[in-house]
């Protein structure tokens, strides 16, 4: 895997594809976005992936009220399918205009 932001990911130490290494990948990814400006809705399937709904949630609202164009994928990227149902993620749907 290559480096992302100069940062070598847990894979390439030798990381195995458990549940645990997932963890590490993607706590590793959250990281190394901090460093650089990275969009909202990337950083937040980021947390979405290591479980942190709330601050996942969070960087959508941010995204929104920026006016990202990535808020179109929020009714159909399955990457968002673990916040479906909660209420705060719902509201958003609803502010972006979602069906």
């Amino acid at each position: 895997m290559q480096r992302l932001f100069g940062v070598d990911p847990p894979q390439a130490r030798g990381a195995a594809d458990t549940a645990q290494q997932l963890q590490e990948y993607w706590r590793w990814r959250i990281e190394a976005m901090a460093q650089f400006p990275v969009a909202k809705t990337d950083q937040a399937i980021s947390h979405v992936f290591v479980g942190e709904m709330d601050r996942a949630l969070d960087l959508l609202w941010e995204a929104f009220e920026m006016r990202s164009a990535a808020m179109v994928f929020l009714a159909t990227d399955p990457s968002y399918d673990p916040l479906r149902g909660l209420e705060r993620f719902d509201d958003l749907l609803d502010r972006v205009g979602a069906p």
